[in-house]
């Protein structure tokens, strides 16, 4: 389960009343925006489905359910083992830093093993994402070839021990973040392959730091409704619930001055469920700096700019009436992920009796 906002931002929120309401109000927004004067200020939506409206926008793999310490214990030994030696040497420079600050002594401890704790973590995750490319290599799913840790481990040591502490880049995935930033990969196709088996792992629930969004309102409305449906069949869910559809302009986090957001538009040709989903993704950087300074892992709703987000909710006792919908516009589970697994999957969950109810 994705954690409960923390956040203090005051979106525009639009609830409506039916399922038809909610998909007029969101197929609306886009002809404003198809339709303006000036495309040049006009928004560029993308859409993310919630089944709960509470939700904040993390990622899998900084949410509390998922702890690679405690899933991945192998991962993070050897991210241990093999980091020690360049975060010592980070950490020296980074209490050098910090105690220019004249922090009280129990704070600059907090702020060190928080820093030394990030560190880790990506160094596992940068670990377990190199051997899912591996793996899919050796049953001939992948993107041009395997990234191993070996490829990218160079990098890790380039920009981990960095002097330039002022801008704090000091973390993990900083060379794919400033390659983003950028916008070229300088001839670093380790990065790039790295880049797009990110994209692929992330549409097969291997935990991301990328956040899934759509520019077609009809799958965002798909998933939020859908994911409410599979919990139902397990669960009972809160009489009180309502899905949300965020609507985000993209044209707005690309020109933001700070950079703290990044576009993913991995391979389409390469990615069948991305091609099916209209599919890209957004990527919160300098997550290990946020982290080592406030002790938890960013929420991309801290820093998505208010005016250029809409959150559209829906009681989810429409939830049946939305399907309906969609699947009405051709859209539905095995199309959005086109292997024959999904069709079964679908099946059940909108035909399968409740547990409480087979006899």
């Amino acid at each position: 389960m994705a954690p409960k906002t923390t956040a203090q931002k005051m979106y525009c929120t639009r609830h409506c009343e039916s399922a038809k309401e909610l998909l007029n109000e969101l197929e609306k927004l886009v002809d404003t925006s198809a339709t303006s004067a000036d495309s040049s200020v006009a928004p560029d939506w993308v859409f993310r489905g919630e089944r709960d409206a509470a939700w904040s926008l993390q990622p899998t793999v900084w949410r509390g359910k998922f702890d690679i310490k405690q899933v991945w214990p192998n991962f993070w030994e050897q991210a241990e083992t093999y980091s020690s030696t360049f975060i010592k040497e980070s950490t020296s420079i980074y209490r050098k830093s910090v105690r220019a600050q004249s922090l009280p002594p129990e704070e600059l401890e907090r702020k060190l093993q928080s820093h030394q704790h990030a560190l880790t973590h990506s160094v596992a995750e940068l670990m377990a994402l190199c051997r899912f490319s591996e793996e899919l290599n050796d049953i001939g799913l992948t993107v041009a070839r395997p990234v191993r840790f070996s490829d990218v481990q160079s990098q890790i040591s380039d920009y981990t021990v960095c002097h330039s502490l002022n801008m704090i880049r000091n973390h993990l995935f900083w060379p794919l973040d400033q390659e983003l930033i950028n916008g070229h990969f300088a001839g670093n196709l380790s990065l790039q392959y790295l880049l797009e088996i990110s994209c692929i792992a992330r549409h097969y629930e291997f935990p991301s730091r990328l956040l899934d969004v759509t520019s077609d309102i009809r799958i965002a409305a798909f998933w939020a409704a859908w994911s409410h449906k599979q919990f139902s069949v397990e669960h009972k869910p809160n009489s009180n619930s309502c899905l949300s559809i965020l609507a985000i302009d993209l044209k707005s986090v690309r020109n933001n001055a700070s950079h703290e957001i990044g576009v993913v538009e991995g391979t389409r040709m390469h990615n069948p469920f991305m091609h099916a989903q209209d599919g890209l993704f957004l990527f919160r950087r300098f997550a290990e700096s946020y982290y080592t300074i406030h002790n938890k892992w960013p929420d991309l709703q801290e820093v998505l700019p208010d005016n250029n987000v809409i959150k559209f909710s829906l009681s989810t006792d429409h939830v049946d009436d939305l399907l309906q919908m969609i699947s009405n516009r051709r859209i539905y589970l095995p199309r959005l992920m086109p292997y024959p697994g999904k069709i079964v999957e679908m099946m059940n969950t909108l035909w399968k009796k409740p547990p409480a109810t087979i006899e």
